[in-house]
């Protein structure tokens, strides 16, 4: 030993360091309770953000689940103004045949419904009807008899469909 390591101490890079006092293991216990330590605040982590991410999901779909419920409502609400606007013009038409004599008899009907009259009043009321493709007017046995779309009206036969059954027999149509 050289007279200056006695002043200053040995050399701590050379000296072998002693044991943890009181541990057999030398201290290698702590290192395993720090790693231990960290993988468990790792796990905590990764825990807590999965939770999160999980709320964060309800609350998507719970509000997802609410704005369909909007639009369901206002597209309910749109389609029952559009069938009450619709069938405020079938009125207006069954009022208009009313007046003119037009539902006596079944010829007098055919006769009115053709006319180019009705057609041009069904025309009209089609312009400010816009969910409606064309307005027509079937006799009892289902032919076309006025039509919005032509004048004169093309006869089509629609007696045998299921709607126009339905209507006929009074029951739901599917």
């Amino acid at each position: 030993m050289y007279p200056i390591d006695a002043w200053i101490g040995p050399d701590p890079a050379v000296t072998p360091r002693p044991p943890h006092p009181g541990r057999a293991d030398g201290g290698r216990r702590s290192i395993a309770a720090l790693l231990l330590g960290g993988l468990a605040l790792g796990a905590g982590v990764v825990i807590a953000t999965i939770l999160v991410a999980w709320a964060a999901r309800e609350r998507t779909l719970a509000e997802a689940g609410r704005e369909a419920r909007n639009i369901a409502l206002v597209l309910a609400n749109q389609t029952e103004r559009a069938i009450e606007a619709v069938d405020l013009a079938l009125e207006a038409t069954l009022e208009r045949g009313r007046a003119e004599g037009a539902l006596r008899d079944p010829a007098a009907f055919g006769a009115w419904a053709g006319s180019r009259e009705v057609h041009a009043a069904m025309t009209d009321r089609l312009a400010v009807l816009p969910p409606l493709d064309a307005i027509v007017l079937n006799d009892r046995t289902g032919m076309s008899v006025g039509t919005s779309r032509s004048w004169p009206p093309l006869v089509i036969a629609n007696g045998e469909r299921e709607y126009f059954r339905g209507v006929a027999e009074g029951r739901a149509i599917p």
